[in-house]
């Protein structure tokens, strides 16, 4: 199950935003997006539990059967990859632009 559905960035660009503010709202989801595909399967589950459902850890431990503190190291570790895999896409961005 996705954490958001890709036809949910195109409907969120459309809330009184202007074009350019459109354009940089759907290329920062659809950076996000891709840096979540590149987490574990366990990890997806978690930042989705986590984030999409607001669930405790506690509530993400019995409904994924990993310890409290597993789910844990899981959040933390892959909002740690995610950090850096959205800061390198940014800097790759800003140095196209002033390549480009």
């Amino acid at each position: 199950m996705p954490i958001v559905e890709p036809a949910a960035i195109n409907g969120c660009a459309s809330h009184a935003r202007a074009p350019d503010e459109q354009c940089q709202h759907t290329d920062d989801a659809q950076a996000v997006l891709k840096s979540l595909a590149t987490l574990s399967a366990d990890q997806q589950e978690v930042v989705r539990l986590k984030f999409s459902q607001e669930m405790s850890y506690r509530d993400i431990s019995a409904v994924t059967g990993h310890s409290i503190t597993n789910v844990g190291v899981l959040l933390h570790t892959a909002l740690k990859k995610l950090r850096e895999s959205l800061n390198s896409a940014e800097m790759d961005a800003t140095a196209a632009q002033r390549n480009g």
